[in-house]
């Protein structure tokens, strides 16, 4: 449960702070790339601060949130760049099946892995508020199902 709760309390850390953080990303040069970057570091710095330090132990750490920082060169993570990856993050579902808003299809998830929160508009899904739904990769394929379906867990990779 602690593990559900961390990343549900993660969501609503980026729904709470999301307004603020966008007066940084207005400052930000006209470019697309560099605000990209600077949206990735900031996901992936509260990630790592306020998920991985409280689920895991000190030799463990998660797979990187969404697309991983930018900002240490090779490395996607902010602290401790160096650091391998030990764990990972899976949505179990609540049912036998879910619906897959990318496809509209109904389907079992097997120890899906989570990437990140979205939000789903004009039938494609986008980074932002009110991040109410889940990009996984299950089974070598991307599939976007709805937050209250699925409760996270974490595995040993």
């Amino acid at each position: 449960m602690k593990v559900n709760r961390a990343i549900k309390n993660y969501r609503t850390f980026l729904l709470s702070s999301w307004d603020a953080f966008m007066l940084f990303v207005a400052s930000y040069p006209n470019d697309a790339t560099a605000i990209e970057e600077l949206m990735n570091d900031w996901l992936q710095s509260k990630w790592e601060i306020l998920v991985e330090f409280l689920i895991c132990e000190f030799d463990e750490s998660l797979e990187v949130y969404g697309n991983g920082a930018d900002c240490n060169g090779a490395s996607s993570r902010v602290c401790y760049p160096d650091k391998i990856s030990t764990h990972k993050i899976i949505c179990k579902p609540h049912q036998e099946k879910v619906t897959d808003l990318l496809t509209g299809s109904s389907l079992q998830l097997t120890d899906a892995r989570f990437d990140m929160f979205v939000a789903w508009k004009d039938n494609f899904y986008s980074i932002c508020p009110p991040f109410d739904y889940v990009l996984l990769s299950d089974n070598n394929q991307t599939v976007i199902v709805d937050l209250n379906d699925v409760d996270f867990e974490m595995q040993k990779l």
